[in-house]
C-alpha cells in the first residue's frame, strides 16, 4: 500500500538532521512540561513568581513614566505628591490605577505586594535629580525587595538593599 503522506525512515532522512522549527518546538514543549511540574510540586512559589513578574512590569512602566516626566520638565523628576496625587481619591496622580496614596507609600490596583515591611510601593525623590522606587517582593529567595534606584539600577531589580 502506497500512502502519499508516509515516508519511511531511510538513511538519507536520518542524515538530513532536524530543522530549526523542530528544535524550537521540542524546546517549547520541554519548557511547558517543566512549568507544569513546578506548578504541581510548588504551586505557592509559582504563584509568587507570577506576582513578582506583574510587580516588575508595573515598576518598569512607572519608571518609564517618571523618566518621561523628567524629559518634559527639564530633567526634574516628579515629587512624591506629583506621583501619588492627593486626597482620598488620589487626584492628579502620575500613576495610573492608583488605589491608595499617602506619600511616600501608594498601591496600584491589580498589583499585589505583601504587607511587610510596608504595603505597596514607596517612592523617594532626592533633590528632584534622582529617585528610588521600591516594593516588597512576593518571592524573597533572590531578595526581599524589588527596587529601582536611579543611576544605580538599570531596571526593577530584586535585592535585599533598600533605597537608603
Amino acid at each position: 500500500m502506497n500512502l502519499p503522506f508516509y515516508k519511511p525512515l531511510t538513511p538519507n532522512f536520518i542524515e538530513q538532521g532536524v530543522t530549526f522549527g523542530q528544535t524550537l518546538l521540542s524546546t517549547v514543549f520541554i519548557f511547558i512540561l517543566v512549568a507544569a511540574v513546578l506548578f504541581l510540586v510548588k504551586p505557592e512559589i509559582f504563584a509568587q513568581v507570577v506576582k513578582d513578574v506583574t510587580l516588575r512590569v508595573a515598576m518598569n512602566r512607572m519608571i518609564s513614566d517618571f523618566k518621561s516626566f523628567a524629559i518634559s520638565n527639564n530633567g526634574r523628576f516628579p515629587t512624591c505628591v506629583e506621583v501619588v496625587g492627593v486626597g482620598k481619591t488620589c487626584k492628579n496622580s502620575l500613576i495610573k490605577n492608583i488605589s491608595y496614596c499617602k506619600c511616600p507609600y501608594f498601591t496600584v490596583k491589580d498589583v499585589y505586594t505583601p504587607a511587610e515591611p510596608f504595603e505597596g510601593f514607596k517612592y523617594l525623590a532626592k533633590d528632584n535629580a534622582s529617585f528610588c522606587l521600591i516594593a516588597p517582593a512576593n518571592n524573597s529567595k533572590k531578595g526581599r525587595f524589588l527596587r529601582y534606584k536611579h543611576g544605580v539600577d538599570s531596571g526593577a531589580t530584586q535585592t535585599d538593599s533598600t533605597c537608603d
